[in-house]
């Protein structure tokens, strides 16, 4: 499932590359024994996505799947999962025993210590013992860039890592197909590969809004975007359209009172009291997840009265109403320093900027100015980067870090797939976010299955 061709085509026998972070001395190149299977058949969800738009999926439309497709689009998922399995386990073999090998040889050479090196990445002068345990390489690689002590490899990310982080997103396709439908449970016949590709879609599923890899198939992004809400081009420049996106973001994001009852608009103040009102026997969490980004962000239903008030002065709006140009970055700040948004903290504040921008009122920034940004803003993403194997130590090495990201992604990922995830840097910037969430016993078991 690392990489998919369609039936039709004819796969030129070629190299797989293997990299063993933990004891290989150098990249190995293992030929093919067969090509890789055909790629499996996009649910049958795929076919209203046209229909409906990338914003919002019409619950009409998510019906007219009949189960019958869903159960037989899920046969085909398993069915191609094993036959992954078989294609890569010559490929475990090859490298278990290039890993001896070269174990061997490095015992050899310095008893006690590994010697492994990245090509181009140390001295001989510089060589230093390196953790056996491919668990221990990414806080091992981040001391290093903090150190300082290791220079750009000629190779500017880990081949290994990088098919990883591509493989984590291919895996989720069913999702990015029919968002709404629940994995199908396999059955208790099915293989040990078939239940554990069942676990790591479910957990996702299940939590959607912090763990999808694709932003705007999110249950709370597919909601806000809807038809009636505040992004939709009757409401996107207005007051009121301002307002909602401000509590949107900064109250109701992941509550049952967006998600479930669909609350999504609110004309003034006193309509968000109104319609809360209506849910007298609902705990405050229906309203508010005071930590649905996490722990360190509060959301409260308290700070709607301030959100009314910032929505309409002239300083906070006019960029939006007026259409007074405003960059990526300076709509963050306005976010994140004044003090008329109580709460908004940078992390809100960036996803403000980037639902703006997805929404076409500001400009998106280059894969470059992305990379910048997040070396100044984004300490979670900026390591995510690291450990694809990226030098970021400096605001320039994370700007061509990010744009290089970018090519990869849209060399490895075909250009269907990439328009039904409506790809961009925002989206790119949201995956990474979301790589060290996925990178879970799940995900690993699922690994060791293939």
């Amino acid at each position: 499932m690392v990489q998919s061709t369609t039936a039709s085509q004819a796969v030129e026998p070629g190299p797989v590359h293997v990299g063993n972070v933990a004891a290989m001395p150098q990249a190995i190149e293992i030929p093919q024994s067969h090509p890789p299977p055909a790629s499996y058949i996009p649910h049958a969800g795929a076919t209203f996505v046209q229909a409906c738009g990338q914003q919002s999926y019409a619950q009409a439309a998510v019906q007219q799947v009949s189960q019958e497709q869903i159960n037989a689009q899920w046969a085909q998922y398993y069915a191609e999962q094993r036959a992954w399995a078989a294609h890569y386990e010559h490929v475990r073999q090859m490298q278990a025993q290039a890993a001896a090998e070269a174990a061997r040889q490095s015992e050899q050479t310095q008893p006690g210590v590994n010697t492994y090196q990245h090509p181009g990445t140390l001295g001989p002068s510089q060589q230093t013992p390196i953790p056996t345990q491919a668990s221990q390489m990414v806080t091992f690689r981040v001391q290093e860039y903090q150190q300082g002590t290791v220079a750009p490899a000629p190779h500017p990310f880990d081949e290994e890592c990088m098919r990883i982080f591509i493989d984590q997103v291919e895996r989720l396709y069913p999702l990015l197909d029919a968002p709404d439908i629940p994995p199908l449970l396999p059955p208790s016949s099915a293989t040990k590969q078939e239940k554990a590709a069942y676990a790591y879609i479910s957990r996702v599923y299940r939590n959607s809004d912090k763990l999808l890899p694709f932003r705007d198939l999110a249950p709370s992004r597919r909601t806000i975007l809807g038809p009636l809400g505040p992004y939709s081009p009757p409401n996107l420049r207005s007051r009121a359209g301002f307002f909602s996106t401000l509590v949107y973001r900064a109250i109701t994001h992941h509550s049952e009172f967006l998600t479930s009852a669909g609350e999504v608009f609110f004309h003034d103040l006193d309509h968000f009291t109104r319609s809360v009102s209506q849910y007298q026997n609902k705990s405050p969490k229906f309203f508010c997840d005071p930590s649905a980004y996490g722990p360190s962000t509060r959301l409260s239903l308290d700070f709607a009265e301030a959100f009314w008030t910032a929505s309409g002065k002239s300083t906070n709006n006019d960029w939006l109403i007026r259409d007074v140009g405003t960059t990526f970055e300076q709509l963050i700040q306005m976010f994140a320093t004044s003090a008329d948004f109580p709460s908004i903290g940078p992390f809100i504040a960036y996803q403000l900027a980037a639902d703006y921008a997805v929404a076409g009122v500001i400009p998106i920034p280059s894969p470059k100015e992305m990379g910048r940004l997040i070396f100044r803003t984004g300490k979670d993403t900026v390591v995510a980067l690291i450990e694809l194997g990226f030098c970021c130590r400096t605001e320039e090495e994370a700007g061509e870090a990010f744009e290089t990201l970018a090519k990869e992604v849209i060399s490895r990922v075909s250009t269907a797939r990439r328009d039904q995830m409506s790809f961009n840097v925002i989206l790119l910037e949201h995956m990474l976010r979301k790589h060290r969430h996925l990178s879970t016993k799940l995900y690993t078991s699922l690994l060791s299955l293939d």
